[in-house]
């Protein structure tokens, strides 16, 4: 099936377990579509369409894969990469991979089509165990090339049930590696915590629902050991569900905005912060060319709102909300709806967030085991 990958030029993340999905900024509630009559679409040659074919072609014809390429068609004539038709069987993978517990290989990937790329690898995880590492490009996939695969048909080759094998053609500073891995269950950790003297270390991995909470418990975890200060990276963090940004916002600020959006008619709704600060000390936030999205919000809430600092590089720039709309056949449609925007009134849209302080660092943060961007950070909170 020729989808388009959700993410524009590199960071489609897909987690390559049990499902996928999008790197995008979206609705928690599932909405199931209310019909309503467009403008302009013939209805009647669309059935024709498809009577012609069930009487004139000359070999059986299978309705449900017409169906579905008619709706591929549809979404594609969008021309918007984040508009995403999810067959049945998809959805509910998608729906799966946002519980945390999926059945894989453990890695999440990003590139453009063609260029597929492990961008983490959970650690104890199977892909970790046969070696894989952040980086890596995978050439084939059982026996098949990823050329002219996207995000999403590249997903679709890796996973698989628990028990399973699949067969990797990997490439490692020009070196290639054929690697047999075998699927099994996994759960993907959203957070990991350290402590450097006073200052605490808290790397989100994604805005999946109840990560707002889970970051408070890991806050409060740290500020038992004495933290002071503390440093949020979201460097690899592709984004997530609304109402968890505009959470993970107000454990930092503690009253005002935290993002708008619009819709097309120009609606806009503010999100202002919950009230539910619980860290007052010196914060910074690191960024990077895969922070996306939620990830986004959050920094540019923080940046507007002077609460902290952003170290880094330019955010990848997605400045759209996603609406998950359920369809009766069990499908969905991932919808981009609003735009959302910065505090200020800033659109990020294709322009990303440029940290306060700028710092390049190869492999997005680390160059041979030294994190540039992390010491930096470091030094800001002596």
């Amino acid at each position: 099936m020729n989808k388009r990958t959700v993410a524009a030029v590199i960071f489609l993340v897909i987690i390559l377990v049990a499902g996928s999905f999008s790197g995008g900024f979206f609705y928690s509630t599932f909405v199931h579509n209310r019909a309503k009559s467009s403008k302009g679409f013939d209805h009647s040659l669309l059935k024709e369409v498809l009577s012609t074919i069930n009487n004139a072609y000359y070999d059986d014809i299978s309705s449900r894969k017409m169906l579905n390429g008619a709706i591929d068609g549809m979404v594609e004539s969008l021309d918007n990469p984040y508009a995403v038709y999810y067959t049945p069987k998809e959805y509910k993978h998608f729906k799966t991979s946002m519980s945390g517990h999926y059945s894989g290989i453990g890695i999440v990937i990003g590139g453009k089509k063609g260029n597929v790329k492990v961008l983490r690898v959970v650690p104890d995880a199977p892909a970790a165990k046969k070696g894989l590492k952040k980086g890596d490009l995978i050439l084939e996939v059982d026996g098949k090339t990823t050329k002219k695969m996207n995000l999403d048909q590249a997903a679709e080759a890796i996973k698989g049930p628990s028990g399973t094998q699949v067969t990797l053609l990997t490439e490692r500073a020009s070196k290639r590696k054929e690697v047999k891995i075998r699927r099994a269950k996994i759960t993907f950790p959203n957070i990991s915590t350290k402590t450097f003297s006073k200052t605490g270390y808290i790397n989100m991995h994604f805005f999946s629902g109840g990560v707002a909470e889970e970051l408070k418990e890991s806050i409060i975890k740290l500020q038992k050991k004495g933290i002071k200060n503390l440093i949020l990276d979201l460097r690899s963090n592709p984004g997530g569900q609304l109402n968890e940004a505009v959470e993970v916002s107000s454990l930092f600020i503690d009253k005002g905005v935290v993002v708008r959006t619009k819709d097309k008619d120009k609606k806009e709704t503010t999100y202002s912060s919950t009230g539910g600060k619980i860290f007052s000390g010196k914060l910074v936030i690191l960024i990077g060319e895969s922070s996306a999205s939620a990830s986004e919000i959050v920094a540019g809430a923080i940046q507007d709102r002077h609460r902290g600092t952003l170290v880094g590089v330019k955010s990848f720039g997605k400045g759209t909300v996603q609406q998950i709309i359920g369809l009766s056949n069990g499908g969905a449609l991932a919808v981009p709806s609003e735009k959302w925007l910065t505090p200020n009134g800033r659109d990020i849209t294709k322009k990303g967030i440029t940290p306060n302080i700028v710092v390049k660092s190869k492999s997005n943060g680390t160059n041979n085991g030294y994190d540039k961007q992390l010491e930096k950070a470091k030094s800001l909170l002596k």
